[in-house]
């Protein structure tokens, strides 16, 4: 995942790359304190692993092989979510058409190969594919603010805001936690007075959630938008008592409300944000707007700390059962939690214009060409599968540069699967038509269903 050309380059891949260690080697084969939520699977080693990822080699998977796990991931949600109101549209993302013509395989100038006309869910925290794309354009919008702030001799500090919780707590009881504090901490006169007291030009907040043997983790990364130089080392005793603000702050709520502990290592962390090219401690422009916007998909700092992607994708390697009550847990204590805000006036502040929803940015077409269409009954046959075949039928379009290459490619992968397919041209233009081939009689089983 880089930046190049101020350009945000990655793939599905990192949102499970590098899963963390397994629960058995952080101590023990059960997440300490673990909950089957309401409506979850009993037993467990009944259910065939999704994904079979070699784990003898010191070799990381191939892109190709992360990209086809967080397909299988799409396919756990389906398998284990169904039933649940709060995953109805995260089941046909990116496999249900959105209408009944065929489905048209589309492919970038980068060569990535996708499906145009399939329903999209928009879920940032629960859909592999939507976070993906979701996530990915707000890193760089989150790094262009940070760019123009201190282009214009502003300062950007980057504060983590963590709670203290047990390990039988539910996600959403330790999440409104979070949230009230935060609402707390951002309102009244005091709050008022702070901002302008320190010249607080607004800030960018963005939820993180991990899971480990202390159970979920929700926390908060906040970008605080300075409009003069604020450091330890430049304008020291305003670095300071905002320090003493925010701690002051949120301890006083966090205890007297709500009975916790605020760790003096943990509970608050501050770091400058420095442009990339600058010297000195801080962190840099291009790795925070990372930092912020791709919290959902990397992994936890503490050792066995898991995101939900990694969760899913332990889920769908293995057939755990906790894993998979863990993720249902998630797809439900999530839904409709924001996970990216900015505080009012602060875009036009930036000149960054008007916000779009995370839905906006989901269904947004990377203006691919149209390299093949496939029939609905065929497309059916394809994502009715568990085993990444939707992936590896696109793939084939991105390693042929003939379309037609690339269909005969798919065809004789869905002929290994025993889905015969035959190809036609289009009506409309000349680009390869992919259907399911009518049933062969004794006659002519022998014949190929792919025309040439």
């Amino acid at each position: 995942m880089t930046l190049h050309d101020g350009e945000l380059v990655m793939s599905y891949a990192d949102l499970v790359k590098g899963v963390s260690p397994r629960r058995a080697e952080a101590g023990g084969g059960s997440v300490s304190g673990s909950r089957r939520p309401s409506g979850a699977a009993e037993g467990g080693g009944d259910r065939p692993p999704l994904v079979r990822m070699a784990n003898n080699s010191s070799k990381p998977p191939t892109p190709g092989a992360l990209r086809v796990a967080a397909d299988r991931v799409q396919t756990l949600i389906r398998e284990i979510c169904g039933d649940l109101s709060e995953a109805k549209r995260i089941v046909k993302c990116g496999r249900c058409p959105t209408g009944k013509g065929n489905t048209a395989v589309k492919r970038t100038d980068n060569n990535q190969a996708y499906a145009a006309g399939v329903q999209t869910c928009g879920s940032v925290w629960a859909c592999a594919q939507c976070s993906f794309k979701i996530r990915a354009k707000r890193a760089i919008e989150i790094s262009e603010a940070v760019r123009v702030h201190l282009g214009r001799g502003g300062s950007v500090l980057h504060v983590v805001f963590t709670v203290a919780h047990r390990a039988d707590e539910a996600l959403t009881d330790i999440w409104g936690v979070l949230s009230d504090t935060w609402s707390y901490l951002t309102s009244g006169g005091s709050w008022t007075n702070f901002k302008s007291a320190l010249g607080l030009d607004g800030y960018i907040r963005s939820a993180e959630v991990t899971h480990g043997g202390n159970g979920w983790h929700p926390h908060l990364h906040v970008l605080l938008f300075i409009n003069k130089p604020v450091s330890p080392v430049e304008n020291e005793d305003d670095y300071y008592q905002l320090r003493h603000y925010l701690r002051k702050r949120w301890t006083k709520r966090l205890t007297e409300k709500h009975g916790r502990e605020v760790s003096q290592e943990f509970g608050l962390r501050i770091d400058p944000v420095k442009a990339d090219n600058a010297e000195g401690s801080g962190q840099y422009l291009t790795k925070v707007g990372l930092e912020m916007a791709m919290t959902n998909t990397k992994l936890g700092r503490g050792e066995g700390q898991r995101t939900p992607f990694a969760i899913a994708h332990d889920a769908a390697e293995t057939g755990d059962i906790e894993d998979m009550n863990l993720w249902r847990e998630w797809v439900q204590g999530s839904h409709r939690k924001h996970s990216i805000s900015w505080s009012q006036g602060l875009r036009e502040h930036l000149g960054l214009g008007p916000e779009k929803t995370d839905e906006e940015l989901a269904t947004e077409d990377p203006d691919g060409q149209t390299v093949a269409e496939i029939t609905p009954d065929l497309w059916r046959a394809i994502t009715a599968r568990r085993d990444g075949t939707r992936v590896h039928v696109l793939a084939a379009f991105e390693h042929h540069n003939d379309p037609t290459d690339g269909a005969h490619a798919a065809a004789r992968l869905l002929a290994g699967l025993d889905i015969a397919v035959e190809i036609r041209q289009t009506a409309r233009t000349e680009i390869p038509l992919l259907d399911l081939a009518p049933p062969q009689t004794t006659n002519d089983r022998s014949n190929t269903n792919v025309e040439h």
